[in-house]
């Protein structure tokens, strides 16, 4: 969400907007923390977390039946939806 909000919508666009409808604004700092610091420590604590996710077992499974139903799930169904629409063209109309 924050790299949708930081580059394509526009951070200064949601700065201008939160300024409109409230009296405060946002401050100087806004967009280059909500286009590289905040995507940068998800990033980070994301992982840090599928590194520690990694390192053991799961309930007793066999480490073969987590990498297979799980990882690789969780890898291959975002990559086959992003593959699709990156080749198929976009038809809006």
């Amino acid at each position: 969400e924050c790299l949708f909000v930081g580059h394509v919508y526009g951070a200064d666009k949601l700065q201008e907007e939160a300024k409109r409808l409230c009296s405060s604004g946002m401050g100087p700092l806004f967009p280059p923390i909500i286009k590289w610091v905040v995507p940068s420590i998800l990033g980070a604590m994301l992982g840090y977390n599928i590194t520690e996710e990694c390192k053991g077992t799961y309930g007793g499974y066999p480490r073969w039946a987590t990498t297979i139903f799980g990882w690789v799930l969780c890898v291959l169904i975002p990559l086959s939806f992003v593959l699709y629409g990156v080749c198929r063209p976009l038809h809006l109309v």
